[in-house]
C-alpha cells in the first residue's frame, strides 16, 4: 500500500516529463539555460553528448532509506529503460532515441546510470 505522495513520486520517475530545447530532448519541465550552455560548450557543440550528460540519472539515488541490492538496482534500471523508451516514442514520434542502461552485473552500484539521447 502506498499513499498519494509515493504514487505521484513514482509516476514522475517512471513516466517523466520531457522538453525539447534547441533541438535536444531533455528530462524535466524546464531548462536552466546557463547550465545548458555550459554543457554545450563543454561538449564542443555535440548535442548528443549534452543530452546523454544532462539526462543521466543514477538509479542508486532513487533509494533514499536503504542500500539496495544489485539485483534491485538492475531490475529498476531495466524497467525504467523500457518505460522511458515507450514514453519518449510517444512524446517524440518518428525520432530515433536511445535509452541506455548498462547490463553488466559487476559495476559499482553508483555506476548504474540510465540516460537517453537522440541518434543524431
Amino acid at each position: 500500500m502506498a499513499n498519494h505522495k509515493v504514487l505521484v513520486g513514482c509516476s514522475r520517475i517512471l513516466w517523466p516529463s520531457f522538453i525539447e530545447h534547441d533541438g535536444c530532448i531533455l528530462l524535466g519541465d524546464s531548462v536552466d539555460e546557463a547550465n545548458y550552455q555550459a554543457f554545450l560548450k563543454s561538449a564542443v557543440g555535440n548535442k548528443k553528448t549534452v543530452e546523454a550528460t544532462m539526462n543521466h540519472q543514477h538509479v542508486l539515488h532513487l533509494f533514499a532509506t536503504e542500500l539496495p541490492t544489485r539485483d534491485l538496482v538492475l531490475y529498476v534500471g531495466r524497467l525504467m529503460r523500457q518505460i522511458w523508451q515507450v514514453k519518449l516514442a510517444h512524446d517524440f514520434p518518428g525520432r530515433e532515441i536511445t535509452v541506455s542502461f548498462p547490463e553488466e552485473d559487476d559495476l559499482e552500484l553508483i555506476d548504474y546510470e540510465i540516460t537517453f539521447f537522440q541518434d543524431q
